[in-house]
């Protein structure tokens, strides 16, 4: 279960909240579009964590775990510059967990006194000040570039005269020939590695056991921790399909069949 709402957090949570506040800490450029996005994105998990904690005192369990760590860790940056007091009332059992976590001496000494937002529109100020300071700028330095404009037609027109050293094109049929040769070679090797019908139904056959193993092995996987104490949410990952959506649903066969707790793998894949 910490596993799974660590998965949450860098998955759900992390990366819509920098989208959204890393703009206004200066740190990347802002894109409306996606910054849009990010905030329903971001708000929607905080409504899953706000309905996690309604009758929960921490994340996982009766004490802090690397879970809280992660998420509260997460949350930082937004409580500081875009959850508001208007954003922070629709969340009241996050924000008292959040309270909790941050009141504690060992996240103190690692985040210091987090002050909450009392406005979200703190980048809102930062962007007009950019934007006015850079207009004087460009006005005064126009005229400038006026004696520079005239420099470069008197130095252009000497390489006019060096134009006829450009019959040296033929280098560039025997460099066409090289890459013609190279590429000839790598056909004739393709045909030598050609595999016969046999081997490749072997090889496919191969990679089919192989296939269902690994989805076997994440289908007890996920069993377990659901049974350690409720799994909610999870994220998991094949890597044997590589894209084959054959393979890929023979994967998800075996992650779904029944299996007996106390083994690894999945014997039963029917």
């Amino acid at each position: 279960m910490i596993d799974s709402w660590c998965e949450f957090c860098a998955s759900e949570l992390e990366i819509p909240l920098c989208t959204w506040v890393m703009p206004l800490m200066g740190e990347m450029p802002e894109v409306p579009e996606a910054t849009q996005f990010a905030k329903e994105d971001a708000l929607r998990a905080m409504t899953i964590l706000d309905k996690h904690l309604l009758n929960n005192t921490y994340m996982v369990g009766h004490t802090i775990t690397l879970a809280d760590i992660s998420v509260c860790c997460a949350l930082v940056d937004g409580m500081q510059k875009v959850f508001d007091e208007g954003i922070r009332k629709e969340y009241n059992n996050l924000m008292r967990w959040f309270n909790h976590c941050i009141a504690t001496p060992e996240f103190k000494s690692v985040l210091g006194d987090v002050k909450l937002c009392g406005k979200a529109a703190g980048g809102a100020k930062g962007g007009k000040e950019k934007a006015e300071k850079p207009a004087p700028k460009e006005k005064a330095e126009k005229p400038a570039p006026k004696e520079k404009a005239e420099k470069p037609t008197k130095e252009k027109a000497a390489p006019k005269e060096k134009a006829a050293p450009k019959e040296k094109a033929a280098p560039k049929d025997k460099a066409g020939k090289k890459d013609k040769g190279k590429e000839e070679k790598a056909e004739k090797e393709e045909e030598k590695k050609e595999l016969t019908p046999e081997e490749l139904e072997k090889q496919k056959k191969d990679k089919l056991k192989k296939v269902i193993k690994e989805g076997g092995k994440r289908g007890v996987e996920i069993e377990g921790a659901a049974d350690m104490g409720g799994l909610q949410f999870f994220c998991t990952a094949v890597d044997l399909p590589e894209g084959d959506l054959d393979l890929l649903i023979a994967s998800m066969e075996a992650m779904n069949a029944k299996s007996d707790p106390g083994e690894e793998e999945k014997s039963d894949w029917s």
